[in-house]
């Protein structure tokens, strides 16, 4: 949203009379604006004063990822339109998924261990912390389950090491770093569950990847997915330890209910969250904005 490329696409596209569309992906919404330090903060606000406001406004529609991020972005007054279109998934890379101990075959310290995932980048935004916390609770009453932080850094891992060292769970407690391709998929298919208790979020495709492979998920509301919650693929639960643990308590120990969320979430993605859906819905935008003249 801050890259000045965008703001020169967008100069030229107005001058040139051509409709242009922005798309914040969660950027603008309040938590975006005021977090992360004083000096971003007023850079932030600097550049909505000195022009990406008026690019905003002059926008033939701003393209939000879901009802949430558009509501979000109520305090900055901006006349619109919105038009909601969320990412997706290709199920065809999807299927057939690797066997359920691939990912324990190239981790050999999680043998016999159930785990519950968590892809992300290491991110104060992501509330990994409050993950650690929850599993701390969590691992006194099962200890067949551990925890997997899959992820590139972004600012807190060493930090997340010794809160993790501090409880005593660095044994079971595993980093594993950033997985792509064949080695996320196998983490994806042998978890018992995917858990995101973020802060914000603009429309995590982690969960998407996780339900499509048939797995139930344990998410905080800033994820902004509250389908999953309406379809019964997994919980919505608050940004602390205690509902957090709760809920993945719940998954672990009622393996129906797993298996139901699971069926669930992977039907869910696969009729309403595919990226042919959401080219055809972009699409539809384009023409409305070509024919509208804005």
């Amino acid at each position: 949203m801050w890259a000045p490329i965008g703001w020169a696409a967008s100069v030229i596209a107005r001058r040139s009379g051509t409709p242009c569309c922005i798309a914040p992906h969660g950027m603008l919404d309040p938590w975006a604006l005021n977090s992360q330090g004083w000096a971003k903060r007023l850079k932030k606000h600097l550049a909505l004063s000195l022009g990406l406001r008026r690019l905003l406004n002059d926008a033939a529609f701003i393209h939000v990822l879901n009802h949430d991020e558009g509501s979000l972005l109520a305090p900055l007054r901006l006349r619109g339109p919105f038009e909601i279109v969320p990412n997706g998934v290709t199920p065809e890379e999807f299927h057939p998924p690797p066997p359920s101990h691939a990912f324990i075959d190239l981790h050999p310290a999680l043998r016999g261990q159930t785990y519950i995932l968590s892809l992300c980048r290491l991110h104060a935004k992501k509330g990994l912390e409050v993950l650690l916390a929850a599993f701390a609770k969590l691992s006194k009453a099962r200890s067949d389950v551990d925890l997997v932080l899959a992820g590139p850094d972004g600012g807190v891992e060493a930090e997340l090491r010794r809160q993790a060292l501090s409880l005593g769970l660095q044994s079971r407690i595993h980093f594993v770093g950033a997985l792509d391709g064949p080695a996320k998929l196998a983490a994806l298919a042998g978890c018992a569950c995917f858990c995101l208790p973020s802060r914000q979020e603009g429309f995590s495709m982690a969960v998407l990847e996780a339900m499509m492979v048939g797995r139930p998920v344990v998410i905080t509301p800033a994820c902004h997915f509250p389908e999953v919650e309406s379809s019964n693929a997994g919980f919505v639960a608050p940004c602390e330890p205690d509902a957090i643990c709760d809920s993945l308590s719940r998954l672990l120990s009622d393996q129906p209910l797993a298996h139901l969320q699971g069926e669930n979430a992977q039907r869910l993605v696969r009729e309403h969250f595919s990226w042919s859906a959401a080219a055809s819905r972009s699409i539809a935008a384009y023409q409305r904005a070509a024919a509208g003249g804005r």
